[in-house]
Parts: structure tokens; sequence; C-alpha cells
């Protein structure tokens, strides 16, 4: 195994957004002669091949290597541990100790300063996306970055305090409330985003607090996005990066600057960063009461220093009048939150609770003024401007002829001519009620799970329930059965008479109901219907 002699070790933090990883790198000498393992890691590159590369549990590469990749896109690291070796040093070698990670060693603030890695000739740690932490055996590469660059601290064999990571902002930072327009890319983009911003020009500061990030990836998302225990987590990220993503997707970006005194931006700004630690920043995603608006509103309203009042001139709307707004480009995602949504979404919700949504919180926050301890009020929003100028709420892109009104009237026309040529014909399509019945006992499977299992708001009473239950699932089996055919009979019996009931009083159900809806109901009615009718008439039996 390779042994290393330790004779010395210097290193420096670095403000993260005044330089980057390559001007790092940069400083060690002849750095293609190393290989670095790469630990701890959570960055945002938008590069393919760097993605792939970095989404994984460690990274090994060749100094080299890694050079061209940063050379590539100099992309925004959170939180990573570059161990840098000498190439004698093998991958098991290295493996057989625990992997490297940022926050909690200690090492790294106390005298002695050490690198974790006992085979390491040095260490290149990104800081909860605002420092770098360069520890070097050697001091050559610490002395010329220090010639090169500006840094915050410097620190050799000293102990150092995290208390301190957090820099006091200067009376002429900025605290201001980002809102991105819907955008139709995504089925999360169509309600917009919001995000809190902190510039501080003296202190070379810019950063987004962005409570809206989540991982596809994650093992069984599906499952917890609707079991309703979805885990969003906020990054701090440089604003630059953040706009380049809604520039590139042709959001439109507006920036309300608060006009909140210098006490209310320092405990905002901690709060911001306290939030940020590792240890708090995953939260519980709820999208009617906790999400990407409602928290920095939230932090706001707490911190800001003062009452804030509410001028809205909101019109009444209940949940669904407001999701469905967001979603009336999209017909076949508004006909899934319908069909997923319960009776509470009915509910008329208040001026405040509106602010879920991200452009009411940007109507609200316009119109909104604070009064403070002394009794003085003024408006919360000092100026607004706008960023990214891009695509606005008013665009409506064409939704194309196959809406899914369209789309299940011609689905009931083709099971009702199937029908009728089974009277015709006095005949029985066992296939038919098979198909139907299974896809709507899957249908009701899900509600069910909705309903009763999973923890989301607004989903539990769902009146679809009655149309699309589970019991569907066990009716195919009593279809496939001749012995069963009599327990058929009955089964089509009571769900003509409760699909006949719900379509007498569909305007009288307590739940709003897609139109769209009724001719499914109306398909799986007439094939009950017509179950019964051939119970009664002995049609197609001698087929059964």
């Amino acid at each position: 195994m390779y042994t290393l002699r330790r004779t010395g070790v210097k290193g420096c933090i670095i403000n993260y957004d005044k330089t980057s990883l390559i001007e790092v790198f940069g400083c060690m000498n002849d750095f293609d002669k190393y290989n670095c393992l790469i630990t701890n890691i959570e960055c945002c590159p938008a590069d393919r091949e760097i993605y792939e590369i970095m989404d994984a549990e460690y990274c090994w590469i060749d100094g080299k290597e890694l050079l061209r990749l940063l050379k590539k896109e100099d992309f925004q690291w959170i939180w990573g541990v570059f161990s840098v070796f000498p190439k004698a040093v093998t991958l098991d070698e290295v493996l057989k100790y625990d992997y490297p990670y940022a926050d909690g060693y200690t090492g790294f603030w106390k005298s002695p300063i050490s690198v974790q890695h006992p085979l390491a000739v040095s260490e290149i740690v990104a800081w909860d996306g605002m420092y770098i932490l360069l520890i070097a055996e050697n001091d050559e590469s610490v002395n010329t970055f220090m010639k090169k660059n500006i840094f915050l601290l410097f620190l050799l064999f000293t102990a150092v305090s995290l208390q301190a990571q957090y820099p006091l902002l200067s009376k002429d930072a900025e605290i201001s409330l980002l809102t991105v327009s819907p955008s139709e890319d995504e089925v999360y983009t169509v309600y917009g985003h919001t995000a809190l911003r902190v510039r501080d020009a003296s202190k070379k500061l810019d950063t987004v607090f962005n409570y809206g990030i989540f991982d596809f990836s994650k093992p069984n998302f599906i499952y917890r996005f609707a079991k309703g225990e979805t885990d969003y987590r906020l990054a701090a990220q440089y604003t630059r990066d953040f706009l380049i993503e809604y520039e590139m997707r042709g959001s439109e970006v507006t920036e309300q600057i608060l006009d909140i005194d210098s006490a209310g931006k320092a405990r905002i700004w901690e709060a911001l960063m306290i939030n940020n630690r590792p240890e708090n920043r995953v939260y519980r995603y709820n999208f009617f009461f906790d999400n990407c608006a409602t928290r920095p509103a939230a932090i706001i309203e707490k911190l800001a220093g003062g009452k804030i009042d509410y001028n809205i001139p909101f019109k009444q709307q209940t949940f669904r009048d407001l999701i469905n707004y967001c979603t009336r480009n999209k017909p076949w995602l508004t006909f899934g939150c319908d069909l997923a949504l319960g009776s509470p979404t009915d509910r008329i919700a208040t001026p405040h609770e509106m602010m879920f949504l991200p452009p009411y919180l940007k109507e609200a926050f316009g119109t909104a003024t604070i009064t403070g301890a002394d009794g003085s009020r003024k408006e919360l929003v000092s100026s607004t401007k706008t960023l990214i100028n891009g695509l606005t709420d008013d665009v409506k892109p064409d939704t194309g002829f196959f809406t899914p009104l369209v789309c299940c009237w011609a689905f009931f026309l083709v099971v009702l001519a199937v029908t009728f040529v089974e009277w015709r014909h006095k005949s029985y399509f066992r296939i038919v009620d098979c198909i139907l019945f299974f896809t709507a006992g899957i249908a009701g499977i899900v509600l069910f799970f909705l309903s009763f299992v999973s923890t989301h708001p607004c989903v539990c009473p769902n009146w679809n329930i009655i149309w699309l239950q589970p019991f569907d699932l066990a009716a195919v089996i009593l279809f496939t059965v001749k012995k069963l055919r009599k327990a058929a009979y009955y089964y089509h019996f009571i769900n003509f008479a409760a699909l006949t009931l719900m379509l007498a009083g569909w305007h009288f159900i307590p739940q709003h109901l897609n139109t769209a809806f009724i001719p499914l109901v109306m398909s799986l009615w007439l094939r009950s219907g017509y179950g019964v009718y051939r119970k009664i008439w002995n049609i197609g039996y001698e087929k059964y």
C-alpha cells in the first residue's frame, strides 16, 4: 500500500462566487499526473456527459479528464469532496477507506488541519454552494492560488469555527422574490415557480434559494409521489445558473425587490442559510400547502420585521378552479387532475391559500404593505423588473383535435356499436366486458389508493370511485367463469342501478366532474345494462 508522508498541511477558504474549480485545480502543477476521487457529490451540470459521470455514489477520474470536463462546463457544485492521489495509488487501495465527506469533518477546522483520506495529497471541497476549501500537503498549491486570488479566510494551523461561515450582509444587500412564468414544457412547469434571491454587490454575493428541487431518479419516486411522500429540497444556486435554465425553457422571470430593513434582511439570510444545511434542506412536499411558493412566503412573513397585509384583488375560486386554469392548455392533464382529486378540491380557497401558486403570490406581493413596529407603513415591494423575457401566461398553444372529450365520446360510440351488433345477432362478446371492466378496475384501485392510503390533501372523498371501483376487477372473473354467470348478472344489475343514479344526479354530486367522464360512465352503464338484458332474455348464453 502506498503510504503518505505528512510533512505539513496548509489550506485556505475561497469565496465560491469569486472563482471556479478550474482555477483551483490549475494551481496544482502537472495535475494530469494525479487521479481524483470525487465523493459527496451534489452538483448541477447541464451537459449530459458530465451529468451521467457525476450521477453516482463516487467518481474515480484521471486528472487530465477532470480538467477537460470542468473546462467543458463551469457548472455549479453545491457539495463535493475531490481527493487527489498520485497515480501510484490504486482505486482498490483508495476504497479500503471510508468515502470522504464535506459537512461534519472537523479536520478542516482545527489545528493542525488535515485531509480526510490517509492516502490523498490534497483535498478540494465544494462547501454548500458558497465556498471552496483548498487543503494540500504541499504549500505550493495553496501559495500559488493565494497569489492570484482574494480569499475570505486563511487557515494555517489555525482553528476555525463553522459559525463564521455565513458572511454578514452589507446595508446595500437586496432580497427579492423571483417568479417564473408557467410554461408548457413539463407537467410540473405549468404552475410556474418561485424562489428567493439574495444579492450583495459589495460581498460579490448573488444566490438564489430554490425550494423546488426534486429527483425523478429516486427509488420508488412514482409510488412515493402517489402516496404523498415526495421529498423536495432547498438548493442554493448561482443566480446566473438559475436564470439560464429558465431562459432556455422560454419562461419569463420577474424580480420583486423587497423593501425590508437591514435587520429583516439579516434574519431572512440567516434563516435561508440554516434551511440549506444538509440536515434541514429536505422537506415533505405538499402541492397545496407546502411548496416552492409557500415556503418563501412564510419566511418573509415571519422574519421581514413587520406585519404584512395583502390587499388581494382575487375573485373567489376553488382549488380545482385554480389548478384547472393552470392546466387549461393541457386538457389531458386537466382530465387526470379531475379524476384524481376529490370533493375537498372544490372548496373555496382563501386569498392567502391561493398564494400556493407562484403567479398569485407574485400578484399578492405586488399589492402588499408592511407595517413596522413604530406603526410606519410602506409597500412591501420597492421595485419590479423583468430579468428574462419569455412566454407569458397568456400564450395558448394549440391543444389539438384529440381532446379527452372527443376521445371519450369516440370510445362510447365504439362500445355502442359493438353492443348493437351483439343485440342484432343475439350474441355476447365476452372480451369486450373483460377489457372494459378490467381497465376500470385498475383505475379504481388507483383511486382507492389515492383516497384511502395516500396522505395527499383534497383526494378523499372522491365520487369518481362510484364508476371506477376496484370491484370491477373481481367482476372480470365473474364474466369469464361460466358457473358464475348468475353472480355476473347480479353484479351488472347493481352496477347498472348505481350508474343510472349517478348519471341522473350528475349535477347534484358535490364534486366537479369532468364532462369527458360522462361517455365513459355511459360505456360502463351500457355494458351492465346489456348484461341485465342478456340474462333476462337468455341471449348469447349458449356461447357464454
